[in-house]
């Protein structure tokens, strides 16, 4: 016979309840001997018993570890108020209520930061001796403003913020919730994710025309631009085709970006990969390859077409006021040395450096490639900052020197700083 019971009371603490279920013996296996095999978890504490057979079949420890897997959700301990219908009731008429109130949002923005969470994370792995919170609020469950909605009139407001979350299906969020209540000592599913207390949510079917599977310049394009387009391909609508330079002209589409800077607003770019990267490259480019990223990529029959680079796109096509990220190696020329490795040169073959281009006739504006200078810059006497502070991608942010390399916090405060100074507002894309 097999057996295995869940222990959701802190550890060093008698269980909660008695073992729950059982797995009744199995009429045709074999002659068993038992062995015991506990996992832990900083929350729950799980044993399972079972037998191996002599020999082993497909009865076996995998078969008894299946079992136990599948079956425990009935091992999960109630709370008192969990057996009350009442409790129930009330929940769901606060779902409700909330859902009732909720008043459309009519403001129109001054400011507005979208923050993309990509799937190419920056964050450090997970230590399992000291857990990090998943969470950012200050309380476990803080209070959902859907309940305390209140009709919004039509007048201007400060700041509007989306954040997006690529790769962020049900499934993920659900995995990602019941991990933030066990890693709070709870059972999990009962937990509520700081982003699912925003006042106004949406899932999105993120797919290419002519891909189910999206690749982030197929989804930048949509998400900068509302057009969905075709695999590798930037800034450009369906009807353009990967590689082919000629199906580039003509089918450009047009980025918020953009439409904030004909608008009189400032606009900057912060990222953790380089700034010619397909996220916020989708946001000023237009490429048949998302991988031009300099001239150096592009193929001869590219070139004779007039299809320029990513890079060449970023100082040419929107004016943009902050650029911070990595990707120096795609601004300077092959026969220039990286200011911070001596063996790293540029990528470009057009002996141009694109960083003198973009301070050319532009006023108050600074270039800084560390931390030292990153931080001597003031935001009350600078109107454009440009800062790479690596030849390609950032470094992930446990492997990142904070005495070199600015964090991304850093970059998006002193972003805000310099773009807020405008009157008619700003518009900023965030991606970590």
């Amino acid at each position: 016979m097999g057996s295995f019971e869940r222990n959701d009371s802190p550890s060093n603490s008698s269980p909660a309840t008695p073992p729950g279920c059982f797995i009744e013996d199995d009429p045709e296996a074999p002659q068993f001997r038992r062995q015991a095999h506990t996992f832990s978890h900083p929350s729950v504490k799980m044993r399972i018993s079972f037998s191996e057979p002599q020999p082993l079949t497909n009865k076996g420890l995998e078969w008894w570890v299946e079992k136990a897997l599948n079956h425990l959700s009935c091992h999960v301990v109630s709370t008192v108020k969990e057996e009350s219908p009442h409790f129930w009731n009330v929940k769901g008429r606060e779902a409700l209520n909330a859902a009732l109130n909720l008043k459309p949002n009519l403001h129109r923005a001054k400011n507005l930061i979208l923050f993309l969470g990509d799937g190419e994370a920056k964050s450090p792995p997970p230590n399992p001796a000291h857990p990090p919170p998943i969470h950012t609020m200050p309380q476990d469950n803080p209070p959902n403003p859907r309940s305390q909605s209140k009709p919004q009139g039509t007048g201007p407001v400060r700041m509007s913020k989306v954040a997006c979350f690529p790769g962020m299906g049900v499934s993920t969020v659900t995995a990602a919730r019941i991990l933030k209540g066990q890693m709070a000592g709870k059972p999990g599913e009962e937990t509520v994710l700081t982003m699912e207390t925003f006042p106004y949510l949406a899932l999105s079917k993120t797919y290419n025309v002519d891909q189910q599977m999206p690749d982030s310049a197929g989804t930048g394009t949509a998400y900068h631009c509302g057009v969905k387009t075709n695999y590798g391909t930037l800034g450009l609508s369906a009807a353009a085709r990967r590689y082919q330079c000629n199906t580039t002209f003509g089918n450009e589409v047009t980025s918020v970006l953009h439409r904030a800077r004909m608008a009189g607003k400032s606009v900057g770019i912060v990222t953790t990969t380089r700034v010619q990267h397909a996220s916020p490259a989708a946001s000023y480019a237009h490429s048949a390859n998302r991988h031009w990223y300099s001239d150096s990529d592009l193929p001869a029959d590219a070139k004779q077409q007039g299809c320029l680079d990513v890079a060449y796109q970023l100082i040419r096509n929107t004016d943009i006021n902050v650029i911070l990220g990595g990707g120096r190696v795609y601004m300077l020329p092959k026969e220039t040395r990286d200011p911070e490795y001596s063996n790293s040169f540029g990528d470009r073959s057009d002996k141009t450096n694109l960083i003198i281009e973009w301070l050319r006739n532009k006023r108050n504006a600074k270039y800084v490639w560390n931390k030292n200078d990153f931080d001597a810059v003031e935001a009350d006497d600078t109107d454009y900052l440009m800062g790479l502070f690596e030849p390609k991608d950032t470094r992930y942010e446990l492997e990142r020197n904070p005495r070199t390399d600015p964090s991304l916090t850093e970059m998006v405060e002193k972003a805000i700083k310099i773009l807020q100074k405008n009157p008619n507002g700003f518009y900023l894309f965030v991606e970590d």
